[in-house]
């Protein structure tokens, strides 16, 4: 007669292997919903750090705006600082003319120490947006340069539209009048102002909480005899020119590197807590090659199987265990009828 393995179900099994049976359904369930929940916990917690969530808010800002300072072009300056509630890190957005070429982004600490910092710009229309991650300090500096006229002797005639990209409680415009100019005007409501040692002066106004994104024009005239710039640029000005190149190319790379650090901490992670929860075969090992975790587990004691004070029938009926998996099996029989392998014996 042919041999027929059958398998018991579950509801037949011994306790002990049913409530096995039952733990590696339930259990290799819940300990990976637990580390999927760690995982997106990590994530929401650190993405912050990497991306700069958070939102800008100044309680002071400054605009200067200097034409033809140590440039034929337009020098401006625009300063803020962030309120105590400002959470860092976050990204700093400043808006500013097309075609400007970018000579500092930077936050600067308490000392005046610059740290520049890489940044994007991005086209929006007749404007574009200068974007960059603050990281620590709550003091922001950018300062460009752009061509608002001819760099020839005669009149000067030009509007910056300053566009505020977030709140700030108060807003200071300067405008520094250049050298050798004459019928020199600001408009609108600029009142005349100090003048420094070079003998420029300098024109104020004040703006008390001005709309994110709501243009502010700055309306500037006045007549030069030349095209040359009211002082000489300095060697150190063109050497920390020189130098913002590797600055934001090493702030780049520090991005960089924490974004791949991040990626892999949380594969890591990931694949550490799959190892440790992940559902284990039952009964352990191969059922039909060795004997796998359950190779300790063996036949009734040779006392048993000689009847230890029993009687036949007793040694009948308790039988002997599977070397293979464990189960009872009875003791005239040649073969389990848990998993069908041959007695030992």
């Amino acid at each position: 007669m042919p041999l027929v393995r059958k398998r018991l179900s579950v509801e037949k099994l011994p306790a002990a292997r049913k409530h096995q049976e039952e733990g590696a359904y339930v259990g290799g369930r819940r300990p990976m919903a637990l580390l999927a929940s760690l995982f997106a916990l990590l994530v929401l917690l650190l993405l912050p750090a990497v991306a700069g969530a958070s939102s800008l808010e100044a309680s002071s800002s400054r605009l200067a705006v200097w034409p033809e300072y140590d440039d034929p072009r337009v020098l401006v300056i625009m300063e803020a600082d962030l309120t105590e509630e400002t959470e860092l890190p976050a990204t700093a957005s400043f808006n500013i003319p097309k075609g400007a070429e970018i000579g500092m982004a930077c936050e600067v600490d308490g000392g005046g120490g610059h740290a520049c910092k890489a940044y994007k710009l991005e086209d929006k229309g007749d404007y574009q947006t200068l974007t960059y991650q603050v990281e620590t300090q709550k003091k922001l500096f950018v300062e460009y340069y752009y061509e608002a006229f001819p760099a020839t002797p005669g009149e000067r005639q030009f509007q910056l539209d300053y566009r505020p990209a977030f709140p700030t409680a108060n807003l200071e415009i300067e405008v520094q009048e250049p050298a050798r100019s004459t019928g020199f005007a600001v408009e609108p409501d600029f009142a005349a102002g100090e003048t420094d040692s070079n003998g420029l002066q300098y024109f104020n106004k004040q703006v008390s909480t001005p709309v994110v994104e709501e243009v502010l024009p700055v309306n500037i005239s006045y007549s030069k005899p030349d095209a040359e710039p009211s002082v000489k640029a300095s060697t150190q000005t063109d050497a920390g020119a020189g130098g913002l190149g590797g600055a934001a190319s090493t702030a780049t790379s520090r991005n960089s590197l924490i974004t791949i650090a991040a990626v892999i901490g949380f594969g890591a992670l990931f694949f550490m807590g799959y190892r440790t929860f992940r559902p284990q075969p039952i009964g352990g090992g191969s059922r039909r090659g060795g004997r796998g975790r359950n190779e300790n587990v063996v036949r009734s004691s040779p006392a048993k199987q000689r009847g230890g004070g029993k009687s036949g029938k007793d040694r009948s009926s308790r039988g002997a265990f599977c070397i293979h998996c464990g189960s009872q099996v009875v003791a005239d029989a040649h073969f389990c009828s848990e998993c069908g392998s041959e007695r030992d014996g």
